[in-house]
């Protein structure tokens, strides 16, 4: 046991941190670890998992049908990028008990029971923009990321404590010194969690965003979606170091996408 998850840890991590890492402007597609940590996934354990323990402990956002017009789009969305036809989530939208500040912040949001939407903030976007928000929500639950992320952090937890463990060990603490050892194994067990965690949001968002917008089959969506992209760059660096894509590398999906002439059906 104590062999596999030092074999887990090794494995695991370094090839986490490389997946998350952006390219600048070059788009990196995903490697071997990415797409192995794809399928794992989209297995039955993980969607078990998903449906039953994840979507029991999550917040519900509200339980009103969003508007036709979601509910098609996020259906289109879902379809596009590969969820399975028994996995396709509603479209709901934001109670009027959401938080105003969460509001102001979130466009869209997949949780493990739905795909949240906030009509108001949509509603404001191009259609490009509001394809790409249900586009890129849709990738997240294809790979159901909300309990790949919580089961990643728990073998985290546990590898990072068995690590720490035999680490200590090998100083053999003695008197009061033995408290150490505990402090020292649940100190290593909740950071190793944290940052597998935050590792794997940033992995999670970039290939959100990347797949979405290549599943969106449409140069105009794509170039809107630069655009804003741009604008937000310029205010605050956030969404590069959170994993999402860069203008230029939205712009070289663009730009394919245009060299082969595919458009959405409103954009042609």
């Amino acid at each position: 046991m104590k062999n596999r998850l030092l074999i887990l840890s090794l494995v695991l991590f370094p090839n986490l941190l490389t997946a998350a890492s952006n390219e600048g402007d070059k788009i990196k597609m995903p490697g071997l670890f990415a797409k192995t940590l794809g399928v794992i996934s989209q297995t039955k354990p993980v969607c078990w998992y998903n449906q039953k323990i994840s979507a029991k402990t999550r917040l519900n956002f509200g339980t009103e049908l969003a508007d036709p017009k979601y509910q098609a789009l996020g259906k289109e969305a879902q379809e596009a990028v590969g969820v399975p036809s028994d996995r396709i989530l509603p479209i709901k939208k934001f109670s009027d008990s959401t938080p105003a500040a969460f509001l102001a912040a979130v466009a869209a949001i997949a949780e493990p029971s739905a795909i949240y939407v906030n009509e108001k903030k949509l509603n404001e976007r191009s259609l490009g923009r509001q394809r790409v928000s249900l586009f890129h929500e849709s990738c997240h639950v294809k790979y159901n990321d909300i309990a790949t992320k919580g089961l990643i952090g728990w073998a985290a937890m546990l590898s990072g404590g068995a690590l720490a463990h035999q680490a200590i060990k090998t100083v053999r603490p003695v008197g009061r010194y033995k408290a150490l050892h505990a402090v020292g194994v649940l100190t290593a067990s909740s950071t190793s969690a944290t940052l597998a965690g935050l590792k794997y949001s940033k992995f999670s968002e970039r290939r959100a965003d990347l797949e979405g917008h290549i599943a969106l089959q449409c140069a105009t969506c794509v170039e809107e979606s630069a655009v804003v992209t741009i604008g937000l760059i310029e205010s605050s660096n956030v969404l590069i170091s959170n994993g999402y894509l860069s203008p230029a590398e939205l712009a070289s999906i663009a730009n394919d996408l245009e060299q082969r002439n595919k458009k959405c059906a409103d954009h042609s």
